[in-house]
């Protein structure tokens, strides 16, 4: 017997599923059964041919609403493609929000080793918005990593923060400007997650917000540089660059030169900041045309007002 796998994220208790899975599916025989980690509804699926199975992890008292809910039919001989489509379709709705569909396992220190091989979307799309504002993917020796921006989402973080195992958001008593999403897959096998989020202004991802090492990540966000660990996605460090926004991050040297709205900073391998320095009014061309640039022994930058400003890599101006 043949298993189709699918699993998303929801505060929808399995007991409370049974009766729109029932509708859904064309089953009469769901029930509902757990044990001291597992709850499960078991049953079976005339519409599908199919028997489904439907398993989260519990505390006791509710599901385990940050873990993954999994869904699983088991069948004879219906047509594959036809049925992932369909029955993910069918999922996506119900739950509106993502559903993936491939291979997910449970590791041996409890956490899940997730391979996404499609992913569904609900048909009010408007409801939990797919991230195609903007998505970067970069290889790094033997792993893939994907940037994306899911900043549309910081006033429903709760929507999407299930998706990420680890989280770097700044505190705040408001909504984060900037709100990145990274993974990092080999072979097409999820490896690990994170989310990331600073105050300040609003980021963008473009060619020059990040460097991506063999080891690690450097990422601007908001008025911040992420330092963070390949392929695990630990945060090593992060630093406050600019009194508003990060805009792009360069390398020099076992160092790296950050352009910032208010502010130009050299940043040592530990985040620490060697200098910094500002001008009369924020770096932004207001023709929009690219204002920064590194030359060989310094560095030139146009502000609002179309000064121009030199420094040389110790942060010295030159006349």
């Amino acid at each position: 017997m043949r298993n189709l796998t699918f699993w998303t994220y929801s505060e929808i208790e399995l007991v409370d599923l049974i009766e729109p899975f029932s509708k859904l599916f064309n089953s009469i025989d769901l029930t509902h059964d757990y044990e001291n980690v597992w709850e499960w509804l078991k049953g079976s699926s005339s519409k599908f041919k199919s028997k489904i199975n439907v398993s989260r992890e519990h505390d006791w008292e509710k599901g385990e609403y940050d873990k993954p809910l999994i869904i699983h039919f088991y069948y004879r001989g219906f047509r594959k493609n036809k049925a992932i489509s369909e029955i993910g379709k069918l999922l996506a709705n119900e739950f509106k929000r993502e559903v993936n569909f491939g291979n997910i396992d449970v590791l041996k220190d409890d956490s899940y080793k997730q391979e996404i091989n499609k992913i569904f979307h609900p048909d009010n799309s408007g409801l939990i918005p797919e991230s195609h504002n903007s998505m970067l993917t970069f290889d790094a020796g033997k792993y893939q990593i994907k940037l994306s921006d899911e900043s549309e989402h910081n006033s429903h973080l709760e929507n999407i923060l299930p998706y990420y195992e680890k989280k770097y958001l700044t505190e705040s008593n408001h909504l984060h400007p900037t709100i990145f999403g990274i993974k990092v897959l080999q072979n097409n096998t999820i490896l690990s997650t994170a989310i990331i989020g600073a105050e300040g202004g609003a980021s963008v991802l473009h060619n020059s917000s990040q460097i991506i090492h063999d080891d690690g990540i450097l990422l601007c966000c908001s008025d911040s540089v992420f330092c963070i660990e390949l392929p695990t996605l630990n945060l090593t460090w992060k630093t406050r660059v600019d009194m508003a926004t990060a805009f792009g991050i360069f390398q020099i040297g076992d160092s790296y030169i950050v352009h910032g709205e208010t502010e130009i900073s050299r940043v040592n391998n530990d985040g620490e900041i060697i200098w910094k320095v500002s001008g009369e009014d924020i770096f932004v061309a207001p023709d929009g045309e690219n204002n920064f640039e590194l030359k060989d022994n310094y560095i030139k930058v146009r502000d609002w007002n179309n000064r121009i400003y030199k420094w040389d890599y110790n942060g010295i101006e030159i006349e």
